[in-house]
């Protein structure tokens, strides 16, 4: 049996009181109560289609969970939009803007936020050193291998400074050296800020 994993990475506590997901009269996640820490990380492992990816995407909010509480850092969000949250979020589809390089994409959300321009350039250049992007900043995505587009990912979640960190699958592209080096960057990164 295929197994997938969603890696759920947190930086302050995410609580899930009674967490139910159903559609019509199909539950797909049965009553679901699970205390993250403040600092710890927690794997979710199962087969395809047991629920693990909509429990990320109902924590981020881009699906709606059918009862039941989420307390991110001890507010209850539910019913909060995404951008509410205050959580980075790494799909396994990479979700990247075609139309913008590297540098770009890695720096929207902080052009969001009105980031200083010294501050941003600092730490993109951070992210991009981490992630062993640094010689292709000024390239699209198309022109980008798999793993360097999942790490152009990683590189927009890790350069914000969010509650929480939520990874679907993080290292499935990646190759066997870099998957070892990530792996350790990834422990680190609910310890200590990457690249703040």
């Amino acid at each position: 049996m295929e197994f997938s994993r969603s890696w759920l990475i947190m930086s302050d506590g995410v609580l899930l009181q009674d967490f139910v997901k159903s559609f019509s009269d199909v539950t797909v996640i049965p009553k679901l109560n699970l205390d993250v820490k403040e600092g710890e990380i927690v794997v979710l492992v199962g087969p395809s289609g047991c629920g693990n990816s909509s429990t990320l995407r109902m924590i981020d909010g881009l699906e709606k969970v059918s009862t039941g509480s989420i307390f991110i850092a001890g507010r209850d969000v539910p019913w909060e939009r995404p951008k509410q949250r205050d959580i980075a979020m790494v799909f396994q589809s990479c979700a990247l803007y075609p139309h913008m390089n590297v540098c770009e994409n890695v720096s929207f959300a902080l052009r969001l936020a009105w980031v200083s321009k010294e501050e941003m350039a600092e730490r993109v250049n951070r992210a991009a050193e981490m992630l062993e992007l640094s010689p292709y900043l000024d390239r699209k995505p198309k022109d980008l291998s798999g793993g360097r587009r999942q790490r152009m990912a990683m590189g927009r979640a890790v350069i914000r400074d969010a509650y929480c960190f939520l990874f679907y699958e993080p290292l499935s592209n990646l190759d066997a050296k870099l998957r070892d080096s990530m792996r350790t960057e990834l422990s680190l990164l609910h310890r200590t800020p990457v690249v703040r």
